[in-house]
């Protein structure tokens, strides 16, 4: 690299999405951590309603003094309901100790603190040593993992058994304000969960692989006591190649919880995800005491980790 080696930041729009998934997608061919992405994918996150996020990039300069090649980028958000801001840092391996990571970080704080969060988060994939470091250095400490779980294809799965007097049924057109509010409710007392608005679920139920007969409501009565969302993305299974599906969101409302409406939902969704793939995925964080045991008495297994990495400001 030249020792002339100099660099521009600067605010991401939307036409950017290609050079960044090609960056990610670059660093990830050089040091796994299975965070490559499509097109298709950051387009969907990008176009989030509601979006929080900013995202800031760093260009090497060209010999013109114009931007290079994207070389780093930073996210990062704070929602207006919650206290905590959270952050991801990629720098290219190639453009590594010339403070590009420093001044990405300092864009961090700059963008950040004036919101006033009380804690800063990121959320590395454990394999992510380099950054884990660079936290370390500036005051992070690891608080708590977020864990990616897999129900393997050749585990036996027991069929659901409702409780006596619950029911289940799948999502209808008109459902956006029903998922809205179960979703809101059921996740108010999860670690960094927001409210969803009915713009975002709105959103989610209009995307190409959003299939409303693998979304499930329970209800007692005609009262609704909790719901799964079970889904696959064909660009996901592509681009990893595997034959995966995931168990998006699985909430239970707090006075149905220990009725077994939690398994029979999970079990429910697992049920009509095997119709399309053999291997089923959720996501969950490592100090929830009431999803951990359930998913493991299903079968469910730990497959790869995040380290929530907290500085409280």
């Amino acid at each position: 690299m030249s020792a002339n080696f100099s660099y521009l930041i600067r605010v991401m729009s939307e036409s950017d999405l290609p050079a960044l998934t090609d960056l990610i997608n670059e660093a990830d061919a050089r040091e796994p951590m299975e965070n490559v992405r499509t097109l298709a994918e950051m387009e969907e996150n990008y176009r989030w309603p509601n979006r929080d996020e900013i995202y800031t990039m760093a260009h090497a300069s060209s010999p013109d003094g114009g931007e290079g090649k994207l070389i780093g980028y930073l996210e990062c958000d704070k929602d207006e309901g919650s206290d905590m801001a959270w952050a991801e840092l990629l720098v290219h391996p190639d453009y590594r100790n010339q403070g590009v990571g420093r001044a990405l970080y300092a864009e961090l704080e700059r963008l950040v603190l004036p919101k006033h969060p009380t804690e800063l988060h990121f959320s590395p994939k454990q394999q992510a040593t380099l950054l884990l470091d660079f936290l370390k250095r500036r005051g992070y400490e690891a608080e708590r993992y977020f864990l990616r779980l897999r129900l393997p294809a050749e585990a036996t799965v027991l069929q659901a058994q409702l409780p006596h007097g619950f029911s289940i049924r799948t999502f209808q057109p008109g459902d956006e304000q029903l998922l809205t509010d179960i979703r809101n409710v059921s996740f108010a007392d999860h670690y960094g969960s927001t409210p969803a608005t009915i713009e975002t679920i709105n959103y989610v139920t209009h995307l190409n692989d959003f299939r409303p007969d693998g979304l499930f409501f329970a209800f007692a009565g005609n009262q609704p006591a909790g719901y799964c969302h079970a889904a696959f993305s064909a660009e996901e299974i592509a681009r990893r190649g595997i034959e995966v599906g995931w168990i998006h969101m699985l909430g239970v409302l707090p006075q149905y919880r220990r009725h077994g409406i939690g398994r029979a939902l999970l079990l429910t969704g697992i049920h009509w995800l095997r119709r399309f793939v053999p291997i089923v995925e959720l996501g969950v964080e490592g100090k929830n005491d009431k999803a951990n045991p359930l998913y493991a008495s299903v079968g469910f297994v730990e497959d790869n980790a995040r380290i929530n990495m907290m500085k409280p400001v």
